[in-house]
């Protein structure tokens, strides 16, 4: 890898909870992440020094007050990120490979995202930060 590709290179992790306040506060009070970028009843995203992205949802059977969201159908409790730049050609070319897919494609505030399934059922999230017109 170049260094241009390693100074572009992101990772991201999405943890699963039973109580999203209780572990938004951890990662932003205790550990000092500061305020999300994202904070909602579905979604909390936290930047991670070094270009990293911290991702927390409510676990199956977690209470989501937006209507309409659906909960992951996995009891996984960690998963990770797949960042990419064109979502939609990405979403494509992993269906037509007949990766699992667990959540179909759904608006986060300022990203895109869908969740899928490897062949032993560990989560990924396919995911690009929509940009700003």
């Amino acid at each position: 890898m170049s260094p241009k590709q390693q100074a572009a290179c992101q990772y991201g992790v999405v943890l699963r909870t039973r109580d999203m306040g209780k572990l938004k506060a951890f990662y932003r009070d205790v550990l000092m992440l500061g305020p999300p970028l994202i904070d909602s009843n579905f979604w909390v995203e936290f930047t991670i020094p070094g270009s990293g992205i911290l991702a927390l949802e409510p676990l199956p059977g977690a209470e989501a007050a937006d209507k309409g969201t659906t909960i992951l159908t996995t009891t996984a409790t960690v998963s990770w990120l797949l960042i990419v730049e064109d979502f939609n050609e990405s979403v494509k070319a992993l269906a037509e490979r007949g990766v699992k897919i667990i959540r179909p494609p759904r608006e986060v505030p300022g990203r895109r995202t869908a969740s899928f399934a490897d062949p032993e059922g560990n989560v990924f999230t396919v995911y690009t930060v929509e940009r700003q017109p």
